[in-house]
């Protein structure tokens, strides 16, 4: 099974404090453009499902533009189940904009504060968004499932040292093979425990001076009875056996 991983699009943000409205107009047009070239790229590999860890959209405040590209990306990829979870930017964003009809895609699918778990035949998806205080003991993945757990927050020891705090150690030994997370705007990947592997893709591409260095990207994930591999988009080799 092949899967997309991507966070931190701030779609819509403003952009207006180093440049004039017009090429914060220009830029806003481009990181649009660049997720439907994500999800093209998707659906030419062959890609299954679409992970987004959070801050799709910069505010609760929306163009039309952008939430009817959004729409048209969904709806006219029906092979494709895009996963989606909040970050602290769109926190606020309702997903009801995107439709009039009251029911979203059946591509869709999305998480709450609760724990939530997807199947897709051996690979099981759980998200929630977050929270203060989350209930990390009713976290209870399948272990003879392949599981992805998407957080939007920073992985930490010592979660209330900083604002939306991860407690990795709480995430230790819960059968998770991929931690697919966003916040963080750089790319960023390591081990979690003896079985799985984390790893924040960054933004797809930096929206001002403060964003210039370090990795960005889309991690393609594929999946089989022994590996992940992962590429950044552009890709770029790398492997992680899965344990």
């Amino acid at each position: 099974m092949k899967l997309l991983h991507c966070a931190d699009f701030h779609l819509d943000s403003a952009m207006t404090t180093h440049v004039d409205p017009e090429t914060a107009r220009k830029r806003r047009g481009e990181i649009l453009r660049n997720f439907e070239r994500m999800v093209e790229f998707a659906a030419s590999e062959g890609v299954e499902a679409i992970l987004i860890a959070g801050d799709l959209f910069d505010t609760s405040v929306t163009s039309e533009l952008s939430r009817n590209t959004l729409l048209h990306c969904i709806t006219s990829h029906p092979s494709i189940a895009f996963f989606y979870l909040r970050g602290n930017h769109d926190e606020r964003f309702r997903l009801e904009m995107l439709y009039s009809s009251g029911k979203p895609p059946v591509n869709l699918m999305c998480f709450g504060k609760d724990w939530s778990c997807y199947e897709c035949g051996d690979v099981a998806v759980y998200g929630a968004e977050y929270s203060d205080s989350p209930d990390y003991d009713a976290l209870r993945p399948d272990p003879s499932k392949i599981n992805i757990l998407m957080l939007h927050g920073q992985m930490t020891e010592n979660p209330s040292a900083v604002d939306y705090g991860i407690d990795v150690r709480r995430l230790r030994g819960k059968h998770i093979d991929y931690l697919a997370l966003g916040h963080l705007h750089s790319h960023r990947e390591g081990i979690l425990d003896e079985r799985g592997i984390f790893c924040y893709p960054g933004c797809p591409e930096g929206r001002g001076f403060d964003e210039c260095e370090g990795e960005h990207g889309l991690i393609l994930l594929e999946t089989d009875a022994t590996q992940w591999r992962q590429m950044p988009f552009p890709p770029r080799d790398a492997s992680h056996p899965r344990w």
